[in-house]
């Protein structure tokens, strides 16, 4: 239950605190058939960092979602990570009853040994349930802002690129040789680009 209320926290949090780069209405479900993933490249303007998104969302699936502005679908992953917890701790406290434990702390067996092992089974149902969840929210989240960040760099990738930490700038080019009858002779001067 801790873990369902830190993720639910850490979700509204993130979620009020979004700034989303991707223009108003864009949502991964109409952008997905325009990008392939498999073509991704990532760029420094790149607004979501695939490798940190696919982290912290398999340590809190549905994070990852919900910061690049998939609400619903990110709590979809909350949602079951959350039935799988529960499933877990509810078939945790339906097997302690049945456990013979030792004056050291260990298990040496059960009381009722079909009964233990009906609460056991949903144990490992519960923490493989937990782990498919994470893995597929962070394989999701991955695929979000792979296709959130190659439609940034359709949209805004040239303006954007000139302008990373460059506001106003001057930059200096030789020249190009010019032909002059059948041998190259080198042109004075320098050619000036300014963008603004």
């Amino acid at each position: 239950m801790k873990k369902f209320l830190i993720s639910a926290v850490v979700a509204l949090v993130a979620l009020a605190s979004a700034n989303a780069q991707v223009a108003p209405g864009m949502k991964y479900k109409d952008l997905k058939g325009m990008y392939d993933t498999k073509e991704y490249v990532q760029q420094a303007i790149d607004p979501y960092r695939v490798g940190w998104t696919k982290f912290f969302t398999f340590f809190t699936p549905g994070l990852g979602q919900i910061m690049m502005g998939e609400v619903g679908r990110g709590f979809i992953f909350v949602g079951a990570d959350a039935i799988c917890i529960s499933v877990v701790r509810d078939s945790w406290d339906g097997l302690k009853p049945y456990l013979v434990v030792d004056e050291n702390g260990t298990v040496t067996g059960f009381t009722d040994r079909d009964a233990a092992k009906k609460h056991l089974t949903g144990v490992l149902v519960g923490l493989a349930g937990t782990l498919t969840t994470s893995i597929w929210a962070c394989i999701d989240a991955g695929k979000i802002a792979k296709v959130k960040n190659m439609y940034y760099q359709d949209m805004y990738g040239r303006q954007a690129s000139v302008n990373v930490g460059l506001e106003p700038y001057f930059s200096f080019a030789p020249t190009a040789a010019t032909p002059s009858g059948s041998s190259l002779t080198p042109a004075a001067g320098m050619s000036l680009k300014v963008s603004f």
